[in-house]
């Protein structure tokens, strides 16, 4: 069982609390103040030493005994509350160019994990909440929830069946690509997500099928003088389905293949005026996952993607992508990584259906103590809104501190900067902003 320190955790390559969750991330085209919903958390059966990939481990999974969380076991299962609570300030809480708001805020995160302790087949579940009051813009106040479930089915010793499911309450950061900026309070939506994903492994071939449903619905929002601001028009469901080949050249590195295909009706049907944002799409990659001596671990993969629209007024959106996440250890106390991404995301904008999105992260974790963890991170990112003349280029830098104090109490300190530039006849806010957090993670 992997070990709970404080729940740090991996967060794209950044060390994050898993208590912090709930928290606003790095502005991108889809973004919410929790994860993604349906977030994997189901046990993955133990892979033979062909794809195992353990050679190397990282600050971030790096067990600490005497800081990890005991948690209490109720019959075959262990459970693991924790809390977090955080103060925090930010230099432009509307994430606009001009009239910036600073506010300082407070922020409660409880979660609840559990997780079987069986030796065949596993049950997780999760409960988490974040409630966020400013001192000063009340109007800001966020309240988000999530919930979700994930298993294991060993169906033979190198067969697995995981299947997930979650329901999620959330909130559009500010920050985000399509956060409209006339909105007088941060627009919510639901998440409704559901998926499963087999895996086979025979001799030097690891066969994976992952089919996904989820189900978004986002509420109105409000101008300052009382008007709507319509939100209804982005209410869509989002079905995929991956098949992935992987071919172990030696114990340490495989090759693969996969095959991605995406299906995105929209709640709201095209008419004379409005042109509903109906697609289906796919990719094609082929990489390398691999685990070398003791330097470096990821994997890196290139291909093509394209998204076709229904609507005869939205041109189709393809191009060239990228997939890595490669981490470089330089020593035992140091783990370099690096992150990168191109993919196709829906877009909210008046005249544009797709967004293609890159983005490209650097982090560093230093492991100044055994109870003390530094990390550091940049990262640059561009929108590029097919359909409208709008191109978004994002940048951002962060610093933090974690301290783990004992087995039931953690601490965090943090700084980070965003910055956007949104150029073009339809170009959105620019923006710039800071903000420091501290916080305080109490576990059991």
């Amino acid at each position: 069982m992997m070990a709970r320190t404080f729940g740090w955790s991996i967060h794209g390559s950044a060390i994050v609390a898993v208590a912090a969750v709930l928290a606003p991330a790095q502005a991108s085209a889809q973004q919410t103040e929790a994860p993604a919903a349906g977030a994997q958390v189901a046990s993955v059966a133990s892979a033979p030493d062909m794809f195992g990939r353990t050679r190397n481990v990282s600050v971030a999974e790096r067990p600490r005994p005497g800081y990890e969380a005991v948690g209490a076991r109720v019959g075959g299962f262990m459970v693991y509350p924790k809390v977090e609570i955080q103060a925090g300030y930010t230099d432009n809480l509307l994430a606009t160019n001009s009239n910036t708001i600073n506010d300082t805020y407070a922020r409660i995160r409880p979660e609840l994990a559990v997780s079987s302790q069986w030796s065949r087949h596993a049950i997780n579940a999760f409960a988490r909440a974040s409630a966020t009051r400013y001192n000063e813009n009340s109007a800001e106040d966020v309240d988000a929830w999530a919930v979700g479930a994930g298993g294991r089915v060993d169906i033979a010793r190198q067969t697995y069946l995981a299947p997930t499911a979650s329901f999620s309450e959330l909130t559009e950061p500010r920050t985000a690509a399509n956060s409209p900026f006339s909105a007088a309070a941060p627009i919510q939506f639901k998440v409704r997500e559901a998926g499963a994903r087999l895996q086979h492994i025979s001799n030097r071939f690891k066969l994976s099928l992952i089919g996904n449903a989820s189900q978004l619905n986002y509420e109105d929002g409000r101008t300052p003088l009382g008007g709507t601001v319509e939100q209804d028009q982005r209410d869509r469901s989002v079905y995929t389905a991956i098949a992935r080949v992987d071919y172990a050249v030696s114990p340490d590195t495989a090759v693969f293949v996969q095959v991605g295909g995406n299906d995105r009706p929209y709640r709201l049907p095209s008419t004379a005026t409005y042109a509903a944002r109906n697609s289906s799409g796919y990719d094609v990659f082929v990489g390398s996952e691999f685990d070398l001596g003791l330097l470096f671990r990821g994997e890196v993969a290139a291909g093509y993607i394209k998204q076709s629209y229904d609507d005869v007024r939205y041109d189709d959106v393809d191009g060239a992508a990228v997939r890595a996440r490669v981490e470089y250890f330089p020593s035992q106390l140091t783990t370099v990584s690096l992150t990168a991404t191109r993919s196709i995301e829906d877009s909210a904008a008046v005249g544009s259906a797709g967004i293609l999105s890159t983005d490209v992260k650097l982090a560093a974790d230093y492991e100044l103590r055994r109870n003390i963890v530094l990390h550091a991170e940049a990262g640059v990112g561009q929108d590029e809104f097919r359909g409208i003349d709008r191109t978004d280029d994002r940048w951002m830098a962060g610093v933090e501190a974690l301290y783990l104090i004992n087995r039931r109490l953690g601490a965090s300190i943090g700084y980070r900067h965003q910055d956007r530039s949104s150029g073009g006849a339809f170009g959105g806010q620019d923006y710039s902003a800071n903000s420091i957090t501290v916080s305080l993670v109490s576990q059991f």
